[in-house]
Order: C-alpha cells, then sequence, then structure tokens
C-alpha cells in the first residue's frame, strides 16, 4: 500500500497584535547590534526606537563598523526621501 499523503495546510500570518512604543523599546534593550540594525530598517519608529541603542555610544575600533555605520545612514536617508 502507498504511504498516505498528509495535508499541510499553508499556514496564514496572524497579524501583529498593538504594543505600544514603550514596550518595543523595552525589547530593543535586549538586542544585538546586528538586530538593531535590522529594526532601524523596518520602520521610521522602529528607527527612532532603536537610535539611542545604536547611537548612545559609538566606537569604532575598525573601518568594518565604520562602514555599517554609513550604510545604515546613507539607507535611512534613501527610505526617507520614498
Amino acid at each position: 500500500m502507498p504511504p498516505k499523503k498528509t495535508s499541510k495546510k499553508a499556514s496564514v500570518p496572524r497579524p501583529l497584535p498593538y504594543l505600544p512604543p514603550e514596550v518595543k523599546g523595552h525589547i530593543l534593550r535586549f538586542c544585538d547590534r546586528k538586530t538593531l540594525y535590522s529594526a532601524a530598517l523596518v520602520s521610521l519608529a522602529f528607527l527612532e526606537l532603536s537610535s539611542p541603542f545604536l547611537y548612545g555610544h559609538i566606537d569604532i575600533t575598525g573601518s568594518r563598523e565604520l562602514y555599517q555605520l554609513l550604510c545604515l545612514k546613507v539607507s535611512v536617508l534613501f527610505s526617507l526621501r520614498g
């Protein structure tokens, strides 16, 4: 007998519940820099929330950190233009 085929329904993503900015900011406190960079690119609201964590203390020890900082700044500027 051939094995039975199980049908997997595609899960429909549920909308995220509304979270106040204070809660989102509290969550961002636990994120590493890479995640904060990503969050800053999501929306202007997340850019405002993640900026204090990203730019509260800037330590540029090498060209990679400088490059990441410049790329983020340029991408944010371009997103504001559109």
